[in-house]
């Protein structure tokens, strides 16, 4: 299931850069889908569990008990992936791609997707360099 590129050798390099710990050292690496056939529309999520070692010879498990932030782990462009925090932990859900959203959350949507849109316009109108910045590095790397 998993690229065979994604290997323990591989996630504990992007561990030992994240955590700043250049003792981290992955005890296991296995992984399950992350979606229902077909809920990802066009994408591949998969779910991955990490169990590691600290310096201090500490355990953790990334994936059931351990909370990341909600910045990304891994942005590898070269591989085309990035490895996120799994929101599943904290309770999130993905709404059902059949039923829709109900009234309420599509006023919710609609409302984050203006904000973000108007900081782009500020954005654009006060730093015109930096937005051109941004989405160069997005839809060219």
């Amino acid at each position: 299931m998993l690229p065979t590129w994604l290997t323990e050798e591989y996630i504990q390099t992007h561990l030992r850069a994240y955590c700043k710990d250049g003792q981290l050292r992955v005890l296991k690496l296995w992984a399950k889908p992350a979606t229902e056939k077909g809920g990802n529309y066009v994408g591949v999520m998969t779910r991955i569990y990490v169990d590691y070692e600290d310096r201090n010879g500490t355990e953790y498990d990334i994936g059931v008990t351990e909370k990341l932030t909600a910045e990304a782990v891994v942005v590898d462009r070269e591989r085309t992936i990035m490895i996120l925090e799994d929101l599943a932990t904290l309770r999130y859900v993905n709404a059902d791609r059949v039923k829709q959203l109900d009234l309420n959350h599509t006023k919710m949507t609609i409302d984050m997707l203006a904000r973000f849109h108007a900081a782009a316009i500020v954005l654009n109108q006060r730093y015109p360099e930096i937005l051109a910045k941004i989405l160069i590095a997005l839809f060219l790397t």
